[in-house]
C-alpha cells in the first residue's frame, strides 16, 4: 500500500527500505554483534548473521500463513531482541507492522485492530496472559484470522511462531520477492497517538522512518562502533526512530532494555559496554548519582527523550559526556539537537528557514503557526496521509497536509524556529503513554456504571498522573481496563492515585 509518493528518489526520501538496509549490513558484517539482551546478570548477544537467519525463518512462517501483502499484523509484548526480529520479519514478509503499546488491553486493543483491519495478532511473549487477551479481542473482530505467539508451544487456537532460540536454527521457507516501483514509499509501520477524542493510528513509510532517524544520527554522531542501550520501547515513532532505525543506519549494536530504576540502567549499560544510552529526559540528571560515568568508560553520549516540548530539559552537569536532546511532539515529529550550551526548549525550524537551507534538520521537519496558534509540522518524517486512507479520520491534518500537533507555540527571538508553549488540551502524558481524559472518563463510567471524573496531575518523573474519582464504589475491572488510570472512591482529586506504577520502564 503506497502511503506517499514524492517522486524524488533522492536525499532523505530515497528508495531504500529498512529490510534492504539490514540485509546490506548483515552481508557486510555477519560476525559483528547486532542485538543484545540482558538475562539476569549476563548479556546475551546475537550476530548479524544469526539475526538475519532468524528474521528470514520468521518471515517465511508469516508468509506460510497466507496473509495477503500489506496485511496489518499487530505486535505487542515486552521489549527485547524478539521485538526487533518480529518487526524486521513482518517487513520482509511484505506486511505492515502495527506497534501496540505494551499496557493496552481489550478496552483499547479491540477498537484499534477493528479500525485498521488487522489480520493477525502476535504476542511477543513470554507471558501466557497476553495470547489469551488477544484471543478474546480477536473473537470480536471479523478481520482477524490468526492469533500468534513467539513461542515454541501455544494454547489451543494460538499459532506458535517459534521462540528466538528456535528461529536462529530454523529452516527458511518461501519468501516474497521485492516490490516493483519504489518500495520505500509503502506503509511500513503503524503507531498510535492520542487526541482529545481518543486514540488514532499514524502510518509511516520506510522513507519517513529513515528521515526521523537521520537527525538523531547526526546530532549523536553515531557510527559503526556504536553500542546503543535504549530504555525506550519501540512502540512509538520516537522509540522506533531513535533506537531501531538508528541502529540499522549505523550498523552497530542495539540493546533494548526494560529497567525499573536508574541503578538498573547504569548496571545494564556497564554490562553492555554501551557507547550511547537512550533514556527519558526526566531521569537523565539522576544517572551521574548512580555512578554511570565512572562505570561506563566507553560512554560517549546520552540521548535524552523529552515528551514535553513545552518544558526545558533538566540541566546536564556531566561535561565529559555529551547530551543529545530528543524532543517528541506525540507521534507527529522528533527533533534532535546536540546540547552545546544551557538547557532550552526545543525550537522547530520554520518553513522559511527550511527553504533557505540554513538547517540540515529542516529537511526532515519544519513548522508553521496555524490560525489557532498551534504548531503544525511538515517534512520528510511527518505523516501527511491518514490511515486507512478511505476513512481519513483521526490524523489532525491542516492546510498543505501539515500535521497539527495541538501544542500552542510562538516564534523564537531570532525568528528561525517555533517554540512550544502548552500541550494539547484533554490529553494527559503518563510516562511514555498519552491518555485521552474524555475517553478515559467514558470507559470508566461505563464499566463502573456510575459517573467518573478524570483529571491529570503533575508528576516529577512520569510527567503527569491520571486520577479518577467517583462517589460510588468502583468495580476493580474498571481500573484493570485502563492500566494507566487508577480509580479512587474519594470525591477530591487529591485523594486519587494512579496505577502508573505499573509502567515497567521510566519512559
Amino acid at each position: 500500500m503506497i502511503l506517499e509518493r514524492d517522486g524524488s528518489g533522492s536525499g532523505l526520501t530515497g528508495r531504500v527500505t529498512l529490510d534492504q538496509i539490514f540485509r546490506r549490513v548483515a552481508a557486510e558484517r555477519p560476525e559483528a554483534v547486532a542485538l543484545a539482551e540482558r538475562v539476569g546478570g549476563e548479556v546475551r548477544r546475537l550476530t548479524y548473521a544469526r539475526v538475519e537467519h532468524a528474521v528470514s525463518v520468521l518471515a517465511s512462517r508469516l508468509v506460510a500463513l497466507g496473509l495477503p501483502q500489506d496485511s496489518v499484523v499487530a505486535l505487542q509484548g515486552g521489549t527485547g531482541m524478539v521485538q526487533v526480529v518480529a518487526l524486521l520479519a513482518a517487513l520482509r514478509a511484505g506486511l505492515i507492522a502495527m506497534m501496540v503499546p505494551e499496557l493496552w488491553r481489550e478496552a483499547d486493543l479491540t477498537p484499534a485492530i477493528e479500525g485498521c483491519g488487522t489480520r493477525a495478532l502476535i504476542s511477543l511473549g513470554p507471558s501466557d496472559d497476553l495470547p489469551l487477551t488477544h484471543c478474546r479481542a480477536a473473537a470480536e473482530v471479523f478481520s482477524v484470522r490468526f492469533v500468534c505467539v513467539m513461542q515454541d508451544e501455544a494454547p489451543d487456537g494460538v499459532v506458535p511462531l517459534g521462540s528466538l532460540e528456535s528461529l536462529v536454527d530454523g529452516e527458511v521457507g518461501r519468501l516474497p520477492g521485492y516490490r516493483s516501483g519504489n518500495p520505500a514509499e509503502h506503509v511500513a509501520v503503524l503507531t498510535w497517538d492520542v487526541g482529545p477524542d481518543g486514540p488514532y493510528v499514524v502510518a509511516r513509510s520506510h522513507q519517513a522512518l529513515i528521515a526521523g532517524a537521520v537527525p538523531v544520527l547526526l546530532a549523536g554522531r553515531l557510527d559503526l562502533t556504536t553500542a546503543l542501550v535504549s530504555t525506550i520501547a519501540p512502540s512509538s515513532f520516537a522509540g522506533l526512530a531513535a533506537s531501531v532505525v538508528v541502529w540499522l543506519l549505523t550498523g552497530g549494536s542495539l540493546m533494548l532494555a526494560e529497567p525499573a530504576d536508574t541503578a538498573t540502567v547504569v548496571e545494564t549499560a556497564a554490562l553492555a559496554d554501551a557507547t550511547h544510552l537512550l533514556v527519558p529526559a526526566g531521569v537523565g540528571s539522576s544517572l551521574s548519582a548512580e555512578g554511570l560515568f565512572a562505570r561506563c568508560g566507553d560512554l560517549r553520549g546520552v540521548l535524552l527523550l523529552n515528551r514535553a516540548p513545552e518544558q526545558a530539559p533538566a540541566p546536564w552537569h556531566a561535561e565529559p559526556i555529551c547530551a543529545i536532546d530528543l524532543t517528541a511532539w506525540g507521534e507527529a515529529a522528533l527533533l534532535a539537537r546536540r546540547r552545546e550550551g544551557p538547557e532550552a526548549r526545543a525550537a522547530i525550524p520554520t518553513r522559511a528557514h527550511a527553504a533557505a537551507g540554513a538547517d540540515p534538520v529542516a529537511a526532515s521537519v519544519a513548522g508553521h503557526r496555524t490560525l489557532q496558534g498551534t504548531l503544525a509540522v511538515s517534512g520528510a518524517m511527518v505523516p501527511s496521509v491518514a490511515y486507512p486512507v478511505p476513512a481519513g479520520t483521526g490524523l489532525p491534518l491542516v492546510a498543505d497536509s501539515a500535521y497539527d500537533t495541538g501544542w500552542t507555540c510562538h516564534p523564537d527571538p531570532g525568528g528561525a524556529g517555533l517554540i512550544s508553549d502548552a500541550p494539547p488540551r484533554g490529553v494527559a502524558r503518563v510516562g511514555g503513554y498519552r491518555v485521552s481524559l474524555r475517553d478515559a472518563e467514558a470507559k470508566l463510567s461505563k464499566l463502573a456504571d456510575a459517573p467518573v471524573e478524570v483529571a491529570a496531575l503533575p508528576h516529577r518523573v512520569l510527567g503527569q498522573r491520571v486520577v479518577a474519582t467517583t462517589e460510588g464504589k468502583v468495580d476493580p475491572a474498571a481500573a484493570a481496563a485502563l492500566p494507566l488510570v487508577g480509580v479512587s472512591p474519594a470525591k477530591a482529586p487529591s485523594a486519587g492515585t494512579a496505577s502508573s506504577t505499573r509502567t515497567r520502564r521510566p519512559a
